[in-house]
């Protein structure tokens, strides 16, 4: 199913079709690539390399930021919204406000890591992401992340699009 934008013109019925038109491509997407429902962590792996490893062998913090960052830019481009699209056309981002994370147990060179992301809040221009890093089904570690909406040319947050926000609420994890 393509991908529909909204237009400024639009009548609210039709952007109301249009949202869940992307909504239930979204779902779809999500069952078919991930082999689960909306709702549940978003999932990804990825092999710990070379370049990752302190000179002692184990992950340094600040490659597995930025695997972080890779990461929801993967999340984001199955929610529909490809950065490189978002930022250059439609000129708005998701840049981090705030981050804690917590490191348990130390990766090495080679180590597969799976990253789960979960949804847990959706607010007017914020989403907070739960970030849980495991290997072989041991925690490594986590995090907890807020992203907000920002429009690119001056740099302030705005409210999230509206179907950007129905996906984000479609997709938050329910205990």
């Amino acid at each position: 199913m393509p991908e529909v934008r909204y237009h400024p013109g639009q009548s609210s019925a039709i952007r109301l079709l249009y949202c869940a038109q992307e909504v239930l491509s979204v779902f779809c997407r999500s069952r078919n690539r991930m082999g689960k429902s909306m709702g549940k962590p978003w999932r990804t792996t990825h092999t710990l390399k070379f370049g990752d490893c302190d000179v002692s062998g184990i992950a340094y913090f600040p490659a597995y930021l930025n695997m972080l960052n890779g990461v929801n830019e993967e999340f984001w481009a199955d929610l529909g919204y490809p950065w490189h699209e978002v930022i250059r056309i439609e000129r708005w981002a998701t840049p981090t406000v705030h981050l804690t994370a917590d490191f348990s147990t130390p990766s090495f060179h080679g180590d597969e890591l799976t990253f789960e992301v979960s949804i847990k809040k959706v607010g007017r221009t914020s989403v907070t992401l739960s970030h849980r890093i495991t290997c072989n089904d041991e925690l490594r570690w986590s995090a907890t992340q807020v992203l907000v909406a920002s429009e690119l040319d001056r740099h302030k947050s705005i409210p999230w699009p509206e179907a950007v926000r129905i996906k984000l609420q479609a997709a938050t994890f329910e205990n």
